[in-house]
């Protein structure tokens, strides 16, 4: 990671931290449904 955007970097983080806890829960898919 040379380069770091904040924008991609919180966005990156938030689909990483999403997808693992989508991996327990479906929790997200509620989220982005919602929004």
């Amino acid at each position: 990671m040379a380069r770091f955007r904040p924008t991609e970097g919180w966005r990156g983080a938030m689909e990483a931290g999403c997808i693992l806890f989508w991996l327990s829960e479906p929790v997200c898919f509620y989220l982005s449904a919602a929004f």
